[in-house]
């Protein structure tokens, strides 16, 4: 039993979502809050996030997200160590495009993720971090060809975990979409006209149960401008894990 419960736990700190770091273990923290300049006519939410009404309409096309340019933005990314800035680049890869994050001013990456385009959507195929690879079967949706607000989405699909410490442990998941609406935002990097949707997955992979949530800010033209994100991870039932994030666009450089 003890030899179980130690694979679940080095495979719960390890699987993790699009911009979060490497899992380690932790409890409970206050919550985390980013800071910036506030422009007239917006206000700061829960998480310091500077922005104006939430309106339920509009939508987003996955295209917003696909990597027509090679420019690196670099996001100033708040979490309850303090603020760290992060270079995030994308470059199509085959049928899809590979999103690969690292801290700024190094060349080892923090997280890799392929999304294959099927049909307009976007799918999380794989994901790498921590010397762990995580493939989906089918690949876990990320964005409709189209999201509308208000609209919601549901899919399931399996999961399999290779690389440091795990071999071959397989489990399964379930993703949900939501598209909450427009809303006007601003980071260090300028004023968007944004759309909001929400992502959410829910992994079970032997004893250990997964929690990922992302709330994500898309422009037209630049794409992913702020996100917050949270994990959870338990074992057995017992929570050993808890972290969050959020991230505003600081810069974009050619």
């Amino acid at each position: 039993m003890a030899r179980e419960a130690s694979a679940e736990m080095r495979l719960a700190r390890l699987i993790g979502t699009w911009f979060l770091l490497p899992f380690v273990i932790g409890g409970c923290r206050a919550s985390v809050v980013t800071s910036y300049a506030t422009p007239e006519g917006l206000t700061a939410d829960e998480n310091g996030l500077r922005v104006g009404p939430l309106e339920p309409r509009g939508s987003i096309r996955s295209d917003w997200l696909r990597a027509e340019d090679q420019r690196d933005r670099i996001f100033e990314q708040t979490d309850a160590g303090g603020r760290t800035r992060v270079v995030r680049t994308a470059e199509r890869v085959g049928s899809g495009v590979e999103i690969v994050t690292r801290a700024e001013g190094s060349d080892e990456p923090i997280r890799i993720v392929l999304l294959d385009e099927e049909g307009g959507q976007l799918r999380t195929t794989r994901v790498e971090s921590g010397g762990i690879t995580n493939e989906f079967t089918p690949g876990a949706i990320y964005l409709p060809a189209q999201l509308n607000a208000g609209e919601r989405i549901e899919e399931s699909f399996l999961v399999r975990s290779d690389g440091r410490g795990i071999r071959g442990e397989s489990g399964t998941g379930t993703v949900r979409i939501e598209g909450l609406g427009s809303q006007r935002i601003a980071t260090p990097s300028g004023l968007y006209d944004a759309f909001v949707f929400r992502w959410e997955m829910q992994l079970k992979v032997g004893a250990a149960t997964i929690s990922l949530r992302q709330t994500a800010w898309v422009d037209r033209d630049e794409g992913l401008v702020a996100e917050t994100a949270r994990d959870r991870v338990a074992v057995f039932g017992i929570p050993i894990r808890r972290k969050d994030l959020v991230s505003v666009l600081s810069e974009v450089r050619p």
